[in-house]
């Protein structure tokens, strides 16, 4: 009998991405209960940030510091009560590593120290004083790409913007993994990894990307099953997913944002919508289940695969630990964790 995975896929994280309203997202638990809990959640503080000052080579016009301190003083910031502030200040630091990275300072190193200011019971109030030490500054030479038969190489070098002397500016390539991921799942390479290999002229500060592409197997629908659907949407689902075609999982996940309210009924998404692969035949199938059930109440705020998103136009905000399909047989747990760390390799394993 062939190895099946049972796969969740972040469905929540997925209509949070698509704005849709708040209170969907606040669930039932789980339909294995016989009766109703109320889940009170861990109360969490609220983080402002009062001030930010910089230090060390920051590369920024006084219009552009202006409005990164602006940005970061908007952040919506939470901790909970018992955790320390490594979670919140790597929010902070995002903008700016992604606003030095754009400018081809790629290895930027940033040092954020935060001072409380005031602190009552649920809120806490900071002045941050980050040091950066922007590195040198790169620029691309070239992206070439080896194991990739699907496409042609041309059209997944179409799929990035940036060009030879371009500078090297890591979010855009971003968007390039991205596009290639789309396509590829749009394809049915739901398994697809593309794990880029850093080549870097120090002396020229040229940096050659080589991605080396493992594409999978082709994954085609073997059944659709819907329980609790109107039947104008279970036509419509079993309509767009046939059986023997191949399985494209950014069209699912259109399909769930656009229905979102007739699919939810009280019934937890991630557990009323599911994906049953069938690795060793390269099959799917499809269950789509709303119907009621007694089950534990709390608010669900899951991460967004953005690279799931068949509509997500080419300029996206892609979530880098999720670039990687979480989907993969056990057997190969690689994933697309192209990070920019600081003075070291581009790709962490």
């Amino acid at each position: 009998m062939g190895s099946r995975l049972y796969v969740r896929l972040g469905i929540l994280g997925l209509l949070a991405a698509m704005a849709v309203p708040q209170r969907l997202c606040a669930q039932f638990l789980s339909c294995s209960e016989g009766h109703s809990q109320i889940w009170h959640p861990v109360p969490n503080i609220k983080i402002t940030i009062a001030d930010v000052e910089f230090s060390g080579a920051s590369h920024f016009t006084d219009d552009a510091r202006t409005q990164l301190v602006d940005r970061i003083k908007s952040l919506d910031l939470h901790v909970v009560r018992e955790e320390d502030d490594s979670d919140w200040l790597a929010q902070v630091e995002t903008p700016i590593r992604d606003a030095l990275q754009r400018q081809g300072y790629f290895r930027v190193l940033l040092r954020s120290r935060p001072y409380l200011i005031r602190s009552e019971t649920h809120e806490r109030q900071y002045q941050i004083t980050i040091q950066i030490d922007s590195g040198p500054q790169y620029r691309l030479d070239q992206i070439t790409f080896s194991g990739a038969t699907v496409f042609p190489i041309a059209e997944l070098r179409k799929q990035f913007s940036l060009q030879h002397g371009d500078l090297f500016d890591v979010p855009e390539l971003w968007n390039g993994v991205a596009s290639i991921t789309r396509i590829y799942r749009a394809k049915g390479f739901i398994d697809m990894i593309s794990k880029p290999e850093e080549r870097i002229d120090e002396k020229s500060r040229l940096v050659n990307i080589v991605f080396k592409v493992d594409e999978g197997r082709q994954y085609h629908v073997r059944t659709v099953e819907a329980h609790g659907l109107t039947s104008t949407l279970e036509q419509a689902l079993k309509a767009q997913f046939v059986p023997g075609e191949v399985f494209d999982i950014g069209a699912f996940w259109n399909f769930v944002g656009e229905h979102c309210t007739e699919l939810w009924k009280g019934v937890p998404l991630d557990e009323a919508i599911q994906v049953r692969r069938d690795a060793t035949n390269a099959t799917v199938d499809i269950v789509v289940d709303s119907r009621r059930c007694p089950a534990t109440y709390r608010d669900l705020n899951l991460p967004i695969d953005a690279a799931l998103i068949g509509s997500t136009p080419s300029k996206v905000s892609v979530n880098r630990k999720s670039l990687g399909l979480r989907t993969r047989p056990a057997a190969d747990t690689a994933q697309n964790q192209f990070v920019m760390t600081p003075r070291k390799s581009l790709l962490v394993r």
